[in-house]
């Protein structure tokens, strides 16, 4: 692409997977062994030793938070409630 032909403030193209085929719903779900849940919780602990450190950071830091907020008079109990989906998608 020649230089005067590139957008700087064009927004990036996404790379979008296709669209479900029509009639592929299965509304049984889909059955998996045990197993598995021990697969995707032993993923999550090597997630976690990956920086142990900063994840405990991270909850402190929402734990202060927290009781920060909670010290304020009736607002405090309001505010904190609705962060909490904040605060929680943060962490994923």
């Amino acid at each position: 692409m020649i230089m005067s032909e590139m957008n700087p403030y064009q927004p990036p193209v996404p790379a979008a997977e296709p669209a479900a085929a029509a009639g592929s719903f299965n509304a049984r779900g889909r059955g998996l062994d045990a197993s598995h849940g021990w697969t995707w919780i032993a993923s999550a602990f090597t997630l976690f030793m990956k920086q142990p450190g900063m994840w405990v950071l991270l909850f402190i830091i929402y734990f202060v938070c927290c009781a920060l907020l909670s010290v304020i008079p009736i607002l405090g109990g309001f505010a904190n409630l609705l962060l909490l989906p904040v605060f929680g998608a943060g962490f994923m």
